[in-house]
């Protein structure tokens, strides 16, 4: 399986769990849209957690996603470095 990088988490954004991912894509409108399918990489071992897009919103370099599973912004700083991706296959849009 292929994947896209879509961005670095940064920080956390709010008490909800909000990630703040630095992007790396110009089309994080498509890419987030609500009910999609994401990938959390985890560098640290190399895997990965897939989750749904709940929300998003986008300022600067910076892309504000909500995702299921993440309710606090404790849970959103232990993702800290982690990449944000999106299956290759999956994508309508191949390159950014």
């Amino acid at each position: 399986m292929e994947f896209l990088s879509l961005g670095i988490i940064t920080d956390a954004f709010g008490l909800d769990g909000t990630l703040k991912i630095y992007s790396t894509t110009s089309k994080g409108q498509l890419r987030y849209k609500k009910g999609a399918t994401v990938f959390l990489f985890n560098p640290n071992d190399n895997s990965r957690t897939e989750l749904k897009v709940l929300n998003y919103r986008h300022n600067g370099f910076f892309d504000f996603v909500k995702v299921e599973n993440i309710s606090s912004k404790e849970d959103a700083l232990s993702k800290k470095g982690f990449e944000v991706h999106v299956e290759k296959r999956n994508s309508d849009l191949d390159k950014d």
